[in-house]
């Protein structure tokens, strides 16, 4: 499993794909199946209404959706959750 944290992503400075390229290291190189969860509390709350947790810092869709279409082409994703 990977973990990629909202705040340390912040903190770099990247953009959202290539910092987490960088906390993988090799991990995304090689196609496999793999399972995709995605975490709802990620988002900013205006966009994840009625999740458990509600951030002002979160992401918003559009930062959001370019790291999911890499990793569909990355990652031979079985299962999304």
């Amino acid at each position: 499993a990977k973990v990629v944290f909202n705040d340390l992503w912040i903190q770099s400075g990247e953009n959202l794909i290539d910092y987490t390229l960088k906390m993988t290291d090799d991990w995304l190189l090689k196609r496999r199946p793999a399972f995709l969860s995605i975490d709802m509390d990620v988002f900013s709350w205006p966009y994840a209404i009625g999740t458990s947790q509600s951030w002002p810092i979160g992401l918003s869709p559009e930062q959001f959706y370019p790291l999911y279409l890499f990793l569909l082409k990355r990652l031979d994703v079985r299962v999304l959750g």
